[in-house]
């Protein structure tokens, strides 16, 4: 009896404070379940809680728990030292010889039979049918490490216990020996694990060890780790095609088909060159391949007449060019009398492609002479006094002085030619003039408009 009341009295304390609340008339054949949520017919029954009090419960017909929740408490109703209801004897009901004290079973050891989830317990001493359904109604289950503890969620009351590893963590499999490899797996909730093995399971692997070589040997994918000794080898290349990489160079990817190897093989163009064609006034092109890649791109040049036939000596192009010859010398005779004869060779030639303009004439006087007007009568002039009038087609020195322009404009068709008039009048001379030069001539030709 005393392991009994120590066994129960924290729940009595809390008991006891609730009875008033719940007294026993209060129910009726029906009523509604605190755990169905619906209304259900029970069944009464009592359990002995102490000398004064025993526990009320009412079993629902629908899930089997105490519609109460273990929280209904009443006075035993004594007979001869014995409860009626509950069968609580406190010892006072005659001599044990007259053997009035009823024989309880208190079932304290009980036992577990499960069928599915529900489960039925039974009195180990006598064999009576105690409890079914789920114990407590809903419970909570409290951890420790692997340790488990479950209560019930209505009074507190610790249910069971145990040790129970939940889910594992395992690591990656890794290198043990030789023969085997092993990884170390664990319990996710107390950390407690060990290692488990496994044998290799090897094939002939090939890994890539440089860009010219790869490592042999035996492999084990489950640990990835070659098993044994290992050795190298030359690649197993095999080649892509060969495409553009920049404007000097071509590639083709290089692969080893054993172990997986890849890189680029580079190597500049072998260049085909096709012929110039015409392409502006002033440049040709052609293009430019590669035989082995396919590359190709446009090369661009300007045209060249070296030869000055009139056409770039690349690409046959026409083109303009200028050139014009003028008298080197143009010769005069004086005669004793004053009197000039002029050359009659004299002539510009036009060698340009198209047509050019005479367009100035410049005259400069030389050695001591000096420019006179055309018209000047020399015979009024003095004598040595070294002047000298001149006239070109229709152009005449009208000043004195050392020089004199004059604008032109005399046209000359390509191919064609200008001759040219010249004269000139001169100052009497004590002396004899030879070979001497007593002006210079110069032409401004350009392109006719």
């Amino acid at each position: 009896m005393k392991t009994f009341t120590k066994r129960f009295f924290p729940i009595i304390l809390m008991c006891l404070m609730v009875c008033a609340i719940f007294p026993t008339a209060a129910f009726a054949a029906e009523a509604t379940c605190h755990f169905c949520g619906v209304t259900c017919s029970y069944t009464v029954d009592y359990e002995p809680w102490t000398d004064n009090i025993h526990c009320v419960r009412h079993w629902c017909s629908n899930c089997g728990l105490d519609m109460c929740g273990g929280v209904l408490g009443e006075d035993h109703t004594m007979s001869n030292g014995v409860c009626t209801l509950c069968g609580y004897d406190d010892g006072t009901g005659g001599d044990e010889e007259e053997e009035t004290e009823p024989e309880v079973c208190y079932h304290y050891d009980t036992y577990t039979d499960w069928y599915g989830c529900n489960w039925y317990e039974y009195c180990s001493d006598c064999g009576e049918y105690m409890d079914s359904g789920t114990s407590h109604g809903s419970t909570y289950t409290e951890w420790s490490g692997c340790d488990w503890y479950e209560y019930c969620n209505d009074c507190d009351e610790l249910m069971d216990s145990g040790t129970s590893h939940g889910s594992y963590s395992y690591s990656a499999w890794e290198y043990y020996n030789t023969s085997r490899h092993r990884r170390y797996y664990s319990c996710d909730d107390c950390g407690d694990g060990y290692y488990t093995y496994g044998y290799h399971s090897t094939t002939t692997e090939y890994t890539s060890y440089s860009s010219s070589q790869h490592t042999v040997g035996s492999y084990c994918a489950t640990c990835n780790s070659y098993v044994g000794s290992e050795s190298y080898e030359s690649h197993d290349f095999t080649y892509g095609s060969w495409t553009k990489y920049s404007s000097s160079q071509h590639r083709r990817s290089v692969s080893c088909s054993e172990c997986g190897y890849s890189s680029y093989e580079y190597a500049g163009h072998s260049l085909s060159y096709g012929a110039w064609t015409e392409y502006s006034d002033t440049q040709h092109k052609r293009t430019v391949s590669c035989s082995v890649c396919g590359y190709s791109t446009t090369e661009y040049g300007s045209h060249s007449d070296t030869d000055n036939d009139g056409e770039c000596d690349s690409c046959g192009y026409g083109m303009s060019y200028f050139s014009v010859t003028v008298p080197a010398v143009m010769m005069m005779v004086v005669s004793e009398n004053g009197e000039v004869t002029a050359a009659t060779n004299a002539v510009i030639i036009n060698n340009s492609s198209a047509a050019v303009v005479v367009s100035d004439v410049t005259i400069l006087s030389a050695d001591g002479w000096t420019i006179a007007p055309y018209e000047t009568n020399m015979a009024d002039e003095k004598v040595n006094s070294n002047l000298i009038g001149f006239r070109i087609e229709n152009i005449r020195t009208t000043d004195y002085g050392d020089s004199e322009s004059f604008a032109g404009n005399w046209t000359v068709d390509s191919g064609d030619e200008l001759p040219l008039t010249y004269d000139a009048v001169v100052s009497a001379a004590s002396r004899a003039i030879t070979d001497e030069q007593v002006l210079t001539v110069i032409f401004v030709i350009e392109w006719a408009v």
